[in-house]
């Protein structure tokens, strides 16, 4: 499979005018061709050692966050300001992925009791909220929509393996609650995008703003 995602990426090289980006593309997907091939040769890893490299992915992408805010911080002051200046290592298409599965780890490991200690679970937690309020910054709309259809997931998990008709009713109505909550914003937000402001052309200001 990790040979039949990469191909496609190398037969491009053939055809392409831009031979240096070809190569830079080749070089991003090279994890795709590699990494499988390294864990399919290497010993499986026992639980717990599984657990330490999920964390310290999560450490990874914790200071990652941390680090963009503080390019957040410093380059907002910049009229000519974008968004994605504060993903400087990697595409911000894939760091808001890279978010999203950090979460989905955490919440694993809440909930799954793969970690015991309730301090960690409620510094989880924080970690969880942090990493939400991060893709909302980083304005990521695949991040964003990607996150919408894990949350729906995990409702209609929960929904799915509760037994308990109250709880499925109270799941439930929060759930559509949510979603009519997020239509309505995004009901506004698409129509002040589209609104149309009319100029009068033989009326304008002798300076702008």
């Amino acid at each position: 499979f990790a040979l039949l995602v990469y191909a496609p990426v190398l037969y491009s090289l053939f055809y392409s005018s831009n031979v240096a980006g070809a190569i830079k593309e080749l070089r991003l997907w090279l994890p795709f061709l590699i990494v499988p091939l390294v864990v399919a040769m290497g010993n499986p890893l026992k639980l717990s050692e599984f657990k330490w490299v999920m964390l310290s992915f999560i450490l990874a992408v914790f200071v990652a966050t941390a680090i963009s805010m503080g390019y957040f911080k410093v380059l907002s002051k910049n009229t000519a300001f974008d968004i994605r200046q504060i993903s400087p290592f990697i595409s911000h298409i894939r760091y808001a992925l890279m978010v999203n599965l950090a979460i989905v780890i955490l919440i694993y490991f809440i909930f799954t009791g793969g970690v015991v200690s309730r301090r960690a679970k409620l510094f989880f937690l924080v970690a969880v909220l942090w990493f939400i309020f991060f893709l909302v910054t980083l304005q990521s709309l695949t991040g964003i929509i990607m996150l919408l259809l894990l949350i729906t997931y995990g409702i209609g998990w929960l929904i799915f393996v509760s037994k308990n008709s109250t709880t499925r009713f109270t799941i439930t109505a929060i759930a559509l609650a949510a979603l009519f909550l997020l239509a309505s914003v995004f009901t506004h937000k698409i129509d002040a995008f589209y609104k149309r402001n009319y100029v009068d052309l033989l009326n304008l200001p002798k300076q702008t703003i």
